[in-house]
């Protein structure tokens, strides 16, 4: 009898390691999954800019994740230790009439600007990162395998909600992502630490750092518009 227990429990635990090892399968390496504001910080409806990262308060089972992915007919692009880039990232909604986006140069510019959502006017953000900061960026960027996202990932079940964006230029090549109420893991680790390490929000601080422009980034960066228009019309 006693040997017949011990076989039944040594199977539990073969069983149990099987399905921890089939979770862990499939993910993109998670850079960082701390949130930037805790209950106690969290005042209001905004935080990141204008909105809170969407993904913060839900969850999704790895392997399991909701969400449509179409694979990019556009080449990789596939950076090294020396690749010269930009970035955006961009988050909005129709719904909620807001929409928020970062643009960040390998030569260190950050521009970070948003439409409120009450006056309609527009909030601008300008500054240079150091070369560490760049390199770290970079670093992020190659090890989430940001020149192969997918040209779209989308949930069928919700059309309203949160939309997103990722476009990342480099050696004369871009690639556009579109994202509707689905987060790959590569796009959350990638917006995760320029909110966290890049742009530094704080709850605490009244503005940090944005001021109204009459023209921003929003409104006379080509490639800043097209992602408006593409979290409006989809892909």
């Amino acid at each position: 009898m006693l040997k017949v227990k011990s076989i039944c429990l040594w199977c539990n635990i073969i069983i149990l390691s099987g399905l921890l090892m089939l979770c862990g399968c499939g993910r993109d390496e998670i850079i960082s999954n701390v949130n930037t504001y805790n209950n106690k910080e969290y005042k209001g409806s905004y935080t990141w800019m204008t909105m809170r990262l969407p993904w913060e308060d839900s969850f999704e089972v790895p392997f399991f994740g909701k969400g449509y992915r179409k694979e990019s007919e556009e080449l990789e692009i596939k950076l090294n230790a020396k690749s010269n880039f930009i970035v955006y990232v961009t988050l909005g909604s129709t719904e909620y009439l807001v929409y928020n986006v970062v643009a960040i140069r390998s030569d260190g510019e950050v521009i970070a600007a948003y439409k409120d959502p009450d006056s309609y006017r527009y909030y601008q953000r300008k500054f240079k990162i150091s070369n560490t900061k760049v390199n770290m960026l970079r670093n992020v960027l190659i090890k989430n395998n940001a020149g192969k996202m997918p040209a779209s990932s989308v949930d069928p079940e919700n059309s309203g909600g949160i939309q997103g964006g990722f476009t990342i230029k480099s050696a004369e090549k871009i690639r556009r992502t579109y994202l509707s109420n689905s987060w790959p893991n590569s796009f959350k680790n990638i917006a995760e630490y320029i909110n966290n390490k890049i742009l530094k929000y704080s709850p605490a601080i009244k503005n940090n750092g944005f001021v109204e422009v009459r023209n921003s980034i929003i409104t006379v960066d080509q490639e800043a518009t097209f992602a408006a228009r593409g979290l409006i019309n989809g892909k």
